[in-house]
Order: structure tokens, then sequence, then C-alpha cells
């Protein structure tokens, strides 16, 4: 077998690629039968096939940087080459082939559709080079795909498609030289003995590494320790010192002192780029999807809660057996919940005169003959971030497999988002009565995992 083989067979052993594949197949092909049953021209729906380009870009190239980062592979011979040549050969096989829909585009000629298959071909590879540089080029790279739902629907908003599929028909020259002239950029980039040493027994984590836990946890670790070695000694803010100062008055071996230790954990400052992230990233989808979906994009925001729970450090999911009793980790967990629940209404709280300042500054975008209005956040929906974080940890707490909790995010992300306004109407009385039986169920899954199930490893 040839080192080019090992290299490429690494797409199909590698599992967790197979989840982004399904994805993206789920994303595109929808679309692509549509185009095929019914070509309409003029319309953007055949450039559908980039967000399959720009997904290709990202795994490919966090494929060859997995390999790069291990240092035997800096051994083998003529493998300095390997990673220009398997992105180079991936992006033109997998554009050709994504191109092969513009056959039956409407109202060309036989030449004017084989130009315009060479031109769609050529712009995939274009943007597949660059994913696969933002991957190799930047220590974080992989976490641009959470925000490619943002870049779809905000294409889709402002009609970027219809432009991409319109210069794909008639800019044909000005795409070819884009192309070459983004290759020859890339080039160097993309593989040479100084990407080789660049990526080598690097630390990095790629797309494919979200579902690895254990990895995420140990780079965590070595992470958090050379900053330690770098920062002067601290103790944190306000909150963290509070904790703090009541963990050095409390005696050594109480469950008082576990319980206030897990909030110094929660409220440490390595934690506070967690929250400052969490908050940016918020009022970026508040802003964008504020004019979308009939005025309720904005509390999109609201049911995002539930995967800020993945974020939460639970004393339930700590390896270690640690000096506290079984009772002292029940009373911990439901401590370091409650705390999640309050700060998450008061995020969203903080949300909510920014979003009104928003809503008297930004315009009314109008596109396609329909009107656009910026809509604020409704303060009716201020129980959501608490309600979303008590489901999400219970979530957390039953099912122990990082996968299938994700996948279940997700989907209750969709229906949450669509029965907020049901949900709102059924008044207060209803809506704390929903809170406190989550809540009841969550102290019992709570109580049954820290009493009576494992303490140290998974369930």
């Amino acid at each position: 077998m040839s080192v080019t083989t090992a290299n490429l067979k690494l797409m199909v052993q590698r599992r967790s690629a197979w989840f982004w594949y399904i994805v993206a197949i789920a994303t595109v092909l929808p679309g692509v039968i549509a185009m095929i049953a019914r070509p309409v021209a003029g319309k953007g729906r055949f450039a559908i096939y980039l967000i399959v380009s720009l997904m290709g870009g990202l795994l490919t190239a966090s494929l060859t940087k997995d390999v790069l980062a291990k240092p035997f592979s800096f051994c083998l011979p003529g493998h300095d080459r390997m990673s220009r040549r398997v992105l180079f050969g991936v992006g033109i096989a997998l554009n050709i082939l994504l191109a092969l829909h513009l056959l039956v585009y409407p109202g060309l000629s036989t030449a004017r559709i084989v130009l315009t298959v060479a031109s769609a071909a050529a712009l995939g590879l274009t943007v597949f080079l660059l994913a696969a540089l933002l991957i190799l080029e930047t220590r974080r790279g992989g976490e641009f795909i959470g925000f490619l739902p943002l870049v779809i629907f905000g294409s889709i908003f402002f009609d970027a498609h219809v432009v991409i599929e319109y210069a794909i028909v008639n800019a044909a020259i000005p795409i070819f030289i884009l192309t070459a002239i983004t290759s020859v950029a890339t080039w160097p980039m993309l593989g040479g003995r100084k990407t080789q040493r660049q990526h080598c027994g690097a630390k990095t984590v790629s797309i494919l590494d979200n579902w690895n836990l254990a990895k995420l946890r140990r780079l965590r670790r070595e992470r958090l320790a050379e900053k330690l070695a770098r920062r002067r000694e601290s103790e944190g803010g306000i909150l963290a010192r509070t904790c703090l100062g009541r963990i050095r008055t409390s005696s050594p071996l109480s469950g008082k002192r576990y319980v206030w230790g897990t909030g110094y954990e929660l409220f440490s400052r390595y934690r506070f780029a967690d929250w400052v992230k969490t908050f940016v990233l918020l009022l970026v989808y508040m802003l964008v999807f504020g004019h979308m979906l009939g005025g309720r994009g904005a509390n999109a925001v609201l049911v995002l809660s539930l995967f800020a729970c993945e974020m939460l450090p639970l004393p339930t999911d700590r390896t270690l057996l640690m000096p506290a009793s079984r009772r002292d980790r029940l009373l911990a967990s439901a401590f370091a919940i409650a705390i999640w629940a309050l700060l998450s209404v008061l995020f969203m709280g903080a949300l909510y005169p920014l979003s009104s300042m928003a809503a008297a500054v930004l315009p009314p975008v109008k596109l396609k003959g329909v009107t656009f209005i910026y809509q604020p956040l409704d303060p009716a929906h201020l129980y959501v971030p608490a309600l979303a974080v008590l489901v999400g940890s219970l979530l957390k707490t039953l099912l122990r497999d990082h996968l299938i909790r994700v996948l279940l995010l997700g989907g209750m992300f969709g229906l949450g988002f669509s029965a907020l306004p049901w949900l709102t109407g059924l008044g207060p009385v209803v809506i704390a009565t929903i809170i406190a039986g989550v809540a009841l169920c969550l102290y019992l899954a709570l109580r049954k995992q820290c009493l009576k199930g494992v303490l140290v490893g998974k369930a």
C-alpha cells in the first residue's frame, strides 16, 4: 500500500468523519434532487454545491492536520509533499463530481454548458482550498464549523447564492483566474517541510475531535498548565475570590468545602473566556437572525442555552475520586446547575437592552419585494434559558454518550424554537409547573447518579 492510499483511507476509516458526511449529504441532496427534477435558472439553487466544497475542505484538512501532528509522519520519505497532494487531489476530484449537476442548467448550448461546469468546478476548488488553509494555518480553525449555519443562512438571506450562480454562468474567465491565483498562493502553505515542522507534535483540536472527549480534556489540561506557567498568580474575580474565601473558612473534609470548590471552578479566571465566547456568540446570533423568521429569529438565542449545558462541568462527570461523599456530590451538582440557570437568565437579561437598541438602529431590509424589520427579544420568554438549562442538564445526567446528547439537543432546539409561542401562551402558572416538574426529574436523576451510580469514570 502506498503512502497516498494510506492517507486517503483515513477518509473512510475515521468514524467521526461519517457524521459530517451525513450532515453534508442531508443538507444538499434534497436541493440537488429538486434541481434535476425541475431545473430553474437564476434562483441560486445551482450554487448549493459550494456547501459540500466548504465542508470537504474543512474535513480533508482536519484529517491531514491530524496526520501531520503525529511525529512518526515526519520521518516518512516524501511525506512533506503528501498533504499538498491529498488536498489538491481530493479537492479537484470532489468539485468535478459536484459540478456535474450543472449539466442540466436550462437555456445554454452544449459548449456553454461545458464551460459552466468547468467554471463551477474551479470555483468549488477555490472554496475548498481556502477552507483547508483556514484549518492548517489557524490553531482553532475547526471552530469555524459552528458558524457554518450562520454563513449559509446569511448568504441565502442576502441573495449571495443568486450572485454566485450568475458568476458561474457568465464570468467563467474571472473565476479561472481567481482559482489560478488561489492555487498558486496556497500551494506553499498546504505542504512542504515548513508545514510539516509547524504541525509536527502540535496540540490542536480538529473538527473530527468534537466527539473525542478524552482528547479534549487532555488538551484542555495541557493548555491550562501552559497558561498557569505564563501568568502571574491570581485568585480570579470577585465571585471566584468569594468562593475561595468560603473554602478557606470551611473545615477540610466538609460538604460545604466541596460545594464552594465547585463554585470556584465555575467562576475561575480560566473559565472567563468560555463565558465571554458564549455571550458574544449569542449576541451575534441575535443580531443576524433578528430580521428572519417573521421577527421570531432573535428568540433562537434563548433556546441555544440547551447547548450551553455541554460546557457545564458537573461533579458527576469527574473521573477522579475526590475526598467527598456521595451526598456532597449531589449537593455540588445541584448547586452548579442552579448557578448555571441563574447565569443564563442574567445573560439573556443583558441581551434584552442590546436587542432593543439594535431595533432602534438597524434599518429594515427589503429583499424580493418583502420588507424585513428587526424584532427585539421578547421579555415574555425570560424563563426559557432556565428551562433549557434544566432540560439540557437532565439529558447530560441520563445520557453518558456525548454524540447522542448532541443529536438529541439539535432536535430539541428546533422543536423548542417552534413551540416557543405556544409554550408562552400557556400562562405563568403552567410554565412554573413545567419548570418545577423538570427540576424534580433532574433532582431524582442526580440523586440516583450520585448516591447509587459509579463514582469514577462513565456510568
